[in-house]
């Protein structure tokens, strides 16, 4: 599988799962494989990370699809107008894309207002201000969106202090008032240490964050220790159950997009060996959980 390329940009753009959303999230993709396309632009994934992560760790199939846009702001806008539509507004994720999304539009406006192809409305000082330009053709409050275009920005500057602080403020898992925000952005260390004290320890939905974190820092994938939090008896049992779906499908698939009248005798041969060789192990695993055909 091509390796794809992550931009902590457009990764930080993703929108968290909770626990149990994670979890339905992995089983579904165990089970029926990757049916939605990672979106790319320019080679750079910008749509999928979560999907991207766990086929690449899982060794599933995915498939790809390049969009193009004009420039990356462009690109930004969009990820982020399709990222907000489901969220519960006045969350910090919804705050963050939304001002996010706003940012991203704002040159595009200032070359409308520029070139006299939309109406705007002027301040009593004379001024014109983008941001009511925008309210007033997209339908929101003004204050909204100075609100989130202000907060978007804190929170980018966090982002690029402390990423593990920006995920638990987009996550939920600290919560700060726009005060807060707006100190951390401007670097008072006192308040970033009382916040870091407050982290809950990292969460299942974090993992795929972990490993861009390792990845940026240089750690092997391979090598990294995966963090347990307890001894579970049937973990190892739990994901061979929740694979075996996957390894039927792509069998399955195999089988019927392949004519095996004009299949190279060679390859038959590789996967005739491959598939005794899971029979036996199969029937080794039988017996090691007593368990025979009449079981069942």
């Amino acid at each position: 599988m091509k390796e794809l390329i992550i931009e902590t940009e457009f990764y930080n753009l993703t929108v968290p799962n909770t626990d149990e959303e994670q979890k339905r999230f992995e089983e579904s993709i165990l089970r029926d494989g990757c049916l939605e396309p990672i979106i790319t632009w320019d080679g750079v994934i910008i749509d999928g990370h979560k999907r991207y992560l766990l086929c690449r760790d899982e060794r599933i199939d995915y498939t790809v699809r390049e969009v193009q846009f004009p420039s990356r702001t462009k690109a930004m806008a969009w990820v982020c107008r399709r990222r907000i539509e489901g969220l519960t507004p006045g969350t910090p994720i919804y705050k963050y894309l939304h001002g996010k999304w706003f940012n991203c539009l704002k040159p595009a406006y200032q070359e409308m207002i520029d070139k006299k192809l939309i109406d705007y409305p002027v301040d009593p000082d004379g001024r014109i201000r983008i941001s009511k330009v925008m309210a007033k053709e997209l339908g929101f409050n003004y204050c909204m969106v100075e609100r989130n275009r202000i907060y978007a920005n804190h929170i980018d500057k966090i982002a690029r202090n402390d990423s593990d602080l920006f995920w638990a403020i987009m996550e939920g898992r600290i919560k700060v008032t726009v005060k807060d925000v707006q100190l951390l952005s401007h670097g008072d260390e006192k308040l970033r240490r009382t916040l870091r004290k407050e982290l809950n320890p990292r969460s299942r939905t974090n993992r795929g964050r972990q490993r861009k974190q390792d990845e940026d820092d240089g750690v092997s994938l391979s090598t990294r220790i995966k963090e347990m939090p307890v001894f579970d008896p049937d973990m190892e049992i739990r994901g061979l159950t929740l694979t075996i779906p996957t390894w039927m499908a792509a069998i399955a698939r195999a089988e019927k997009q392949t004519d095996m009248m004009i299949a190279t005798d060679y390859a038959k041969t590789q996967l005739a060996e491959g598939l005794k060789r899971l029979d036996g192990q199969i029937q080794k695993t039988l017996e090691a959980i007593k368990c025979t055909e009449k079981d069942f």
